[in-house]
């Protein structure tokens, strides 16, 4: 027996020979060691819970990619030099040659590939990224979350002859506000931006606390026709995991009003082109602690309201935790919020 060479090899034979059950039960005779938790672990796992909580699959990529892949993904801008990646010095295959920097591109391979068996999609991926670092043999190593949705919203049924709609934007920014509520994150913001794998006019930056996190937007049709996607929306998400984990807070309880609230509705007529996020905003500066609950309900062009201009209905809710609201303190808010819209945003009451 060339591979006995200690008594450990001995004594796994005999223990194998005469059966396992044979040894005597013991009791540990040294104290557990303390329990220290793993906050990103922790983190990891909870942020894997609420995705397939929202019904997302996750798959695992390849951390290697090729600059073919990388070059299809990006619309508009000159081909990306190989210098600019890290490229192994023996690759298994042409498709796996360099480390990747984004999770766009095989996410969208993904897509690619399953594509011939369903149309209906909800994917997440959460993987590293690999920077190159000037000086550094080492590149600067971030994780990265990664969401993709196409297809419709739910599968057919017989249920419903009428086949679902399908996903948008909208859809995967109200998984991103799901997610972050849930991992105690707050002040989330989306703010128009451009990207060269997104629609140019369906794109958005995530930001927490004025840091920019990600992006998130619907594919751009290019990208969707150079992986030979079919010719469905394609909604998109990447942002650096490693910063949103960062954002987390205690998660904080306050008493319930034993007075009751009031409810108003108001709907202001502003420019086309005016986040309602900016009007929600003007409107919480205006009414301050006594304003518990701001929410968009309705959204209206056309007649008559003017030609570049829209109507945004908002249900308020106001609240104190010492007192009940009068009518004419309620009234007295209502009306400095619409003045101080009208003065800030040039908002009207609509009529």
């Amino acid at each position: 027996r060339l591979d006995v060479s200690i008594a450990a090899d001995l004594l796994e034979d005999i223990a194998r020979i005469s059966g396992y059950d044979e040894i005597p039960l013991t009791l540990i005779r040294d104290v557990l060691p303390p329990q220290r938790s793993q906050p990103i672990l922790e983190g990891l796992e909870h942020t894997r819970d609420i995705l397939v909580g929202c019904g997302l699959t996750e798959i695992i990529a390849y951390g290697l990619t090729s600059l073919d892949s990388v070059n299809r993904a990006l619309v508009g801008l000159p081909p990306v030099a190989a210098s600019d990646y890290i490229r192994l010095a023996n690759p298994i295959s042409q498709e796996r040659e360099f480390l990747r920097q984004s999770l766009l591109p095989s996410m969208l391979e993904t897509l690619r590939t399953n594509t011939r068996y369903r149309q209906r999609m909800a994917l997440f991926e959460i993987g590293r990224v690999y920077l190159p670092e000037a000086g550094e043999a080492l590149p600067r190593e971030h994780r990265h979350l990664a969401m993709a949705l196409t297809g419709t919203v739910s599968s057919p049924s017989w249920y419903d002859p009428e086949e679902p709609p399908s996903v948008d934007f909208m859809h995967l920014k109200g998984i991103v506000e799901t997610l972050c509520q849930r991992l105690s994150v707050s002040a989330v913001r989306l703010t128009p931006t451009t990207h060269a794998t997104l629609h140019p006019t369906r794109t958005a930056a995530i930001q927490v606390a004025g840091q920019t996190l990600g992006i998130i937007g619907e594919a751009h049709p290019q990208v969707c026709e150079r992986f030979d996607l079919p010719a469905q929306t394609v909604a998109l998400l990447e942002l650096n995991l490693d910063l949103l984990l960062a954002q987390r807070q205690p998660r904080r309880y306050q008493p319930i009003s034993r007075f009751p609230a009031v409810l108003k509705d108001m709907a202001l007529v502003v420019d086309a082109d005016l986040p309602a996020q900016t009007v929600e905003d003007t409107i919480r500066a205006a009414a301050g602690a006594l304003l518990r609950q701001t929410t968009l309900f309705d959204l209206y062009q056309g007649e008559p309201i003017p030609a570049g201009k829209k109507s945004l209905a908002y249900a308020l809710t106001f609240q104190a935790e010492d007192r009940n609201l009068t009518g004419e303190e309620v009234q007295h808010l209502y009306q400095r919020i619409q003045q101080h819209a009208a003065e800030t945003l040039g908002a009207e009451p609509r009529r």
